[in-house]
């Protein structure tokens, strides 16, 4: 094979492997995160069951307010915060259980439930793996044959 071949294709291989490198990195962000799901609909009344919480929004934390906000903001209201880091303090994640919010516009109903981790996950963990692999590879090899060149 010419040098000048060699030499461009071991360019490539490095191109290749960085991209991979970043696709392993980049794709996925969740993937193996505990995942905790958020629901929230409009609350017609006051909630006649004693045992369900009333917060107000006002007085809720950071996370919690962020979970709230992306549940109700979405079409079908409904939302998932992935990572403990990111789970809101005030709330429990069973299998469902119910909150009041009250906020300037109304009252609202927020079921949360631990979602898991999703079905998908040690299939997104394999592409990122193989994605990972391979980059370091084609890195590795194409760096391997420049530095070759160069000597």
């Amino acid at each position: 094979m010419e040098p000048r071949t060699r030499t461009a294709l071991a360019a490539l291989a490095v191109f290749l492997g960085v991209a991979a490198l970043a696709g392993a990195a980049l794709l996925f962000p969740h993937a193996g995160q505990q995942a905790y799901g958020h629901a929230v609909v409009p609350a017609d009344e006051r909630p006649t069951n004693g045992d369900a919480p009333v917060y107000d929004y006002a007085n809720l934390s950071t996370d919690a307010r962020t979970a709230f906000d992306r549940a109700r903001d979405e079409a079908d209201g409904s939302a998932l915060v992935y990572g403990s880091a990111n789970r809101p303090p005030e709330f429990e994640y069973g299998e469902r259980d119910v909150y009041y919010v009250a906020t300037d516009d109304g009252r609202y109903r927020l079921v949360t439930w631990d979602a898991g981790p999703d079905a998908l996950t040690a299939v997104r963990l394999g592409v990122k793996a193989v994605l990972g692999l391979g980059g370091l590879l084609a890195l590795g090899a194409g760096a391997l044959v420049l530095a070759r060149r160069r000597a």
